[in-house]
C-alpha cells in the first residue's frame, strides 16, 4: 500500500464533518479531515471530564500526519528467531484504519498537550 492509499484509508475512517469519540479516557472532537498526496490533516479538540469538571487539553492544530499507519496490536504474539539463532516474542498486528486513526492522534495530541503544559 503506497502512502497516499493510507492517507486517503485514515481519511476516509474519520469521514467527513466532525466526529466525536472517546479513546483511552480522552474526548476527542475531529473535524476538517482530509488527504492530500501522503498526507492526512485534521482539526483536533480534546479534554477531559465533563461539565465544571471539563479540561480542555491545549493544542497545536491543524495536526497533519504524513505515511500514517494503519496497522494496531491485535492483543497476540508470535516468536520470532533471529539468523543467530535467538528467539523473542513479539507482538502481532492486524489492519485497522479507524483504531490506528485513533491511536496517532491520541499519541500526538496528548505528547504536544504535555509540551504544553497538560498533566494528566
Amino acid at each position: 500500500m503506497t502512502p497516499e492509499e493510507k492517507a486517503a484509508a485514515i481519511a476516509a475512517a474519520f469521514g467527513t464533518g466532525t466526529r466525536s469519540y472517546t479513546y483511552l479516557g480522552i474526548h476527542f472532537q475531529i473535524s476538517g479531515v482530509f488527504a492530500s498526496g501522503p498526507a492526512v490533516t485534521c482539526t483536533v479538540a480534546a479534554w477531559t471530564g465533563s461539565g465544571a469538571k471539563r479540561v480542555n487539553l491545549p493544542t497545536d492544530n491543524p495536526y497533519t500526519f504524513v505515511n500514517p499507519p494503519l496497522m494496531v496490536p491485535d492483543g497476540g504474539t508470535r516468536v520470532v528467531t533471529d539468523p543467530d539463532g535467538i528467539s523473542q516474542t513479539v507482538d502481532t498486528f492486524t489492519r485497522n484504519d479507524l483504531a490506528a486513526a485513533q491511536q496517532i492522534v491520541y499519541d500526538v495530541v496528548t505528547a504536544v498537550a504535555k509540551c504544553l503544559g497538560w498533566t494528566p
